[in-house]
């Protein structure tokens, strides 16, 4: 992320107008935590975050509790432990972990009812030179 920001620095010779600066802000340090790559993770729309681990057996999806974060790494609080290995970027190889992005937490009911209104069907009951269109209906609840 970028952030525009004025800072007051103390006179130098080295300092010219118009300079700028890329800075790195600090706000937390964790020593001693077990992190993935940010690219090793899918984050479900149940917020379910999960990753996928290479086993004896294969690939293995996993569930993950979560901590801190910034643009690289997720701190991972349960659910892996040190020197397992995890997938890359399960969404380009792994369809399972395309469909679990893909979930959809919701539904929405079909019917096979008619419309109340009904469709205009002769010329004499459209104005001239217009088209009936066709109006969205709003879903039953």
């Amino acid at each position: 992320m970028k952030y525009d920001a004025v800072i007051q620095l103390p006179q130098s010779e080295n300092l010219k107008p118009g300079m700028s600066a890329e800075v790195e802000v600090l706000i937390a340090s964790r020593k001693n935590v077990l992190t993935v790559p940010v690219a090793a993770i899918v984050e479900t729309e149940n917020n379910e975050t999960l990753c996928w681990i290479n086993t004896p057996q294969g690939i293995k999806k996993q569930t993950l509790q979560t901590g801190e974060n910034n643009d690289k790494f997720v701190e991972v609080v349960s659910g892996l432990r040190a020197g397992q290995e995890v997938v890359l970027n399960p969404l380009a190889f792994i369809t399972e972990a395309q469909q679990e992005a893909l979930k959809i937490t919701g539904s929405a009911k079909t019917t096979d009812n008619q419309p109340a209104d009904k469709p205009v069907n002769s010329s004499k009951d459209k104005p001239e030179g217009s088209k009936a269109k066709a109006k969205p209906k709003k879903p039953a609840p």
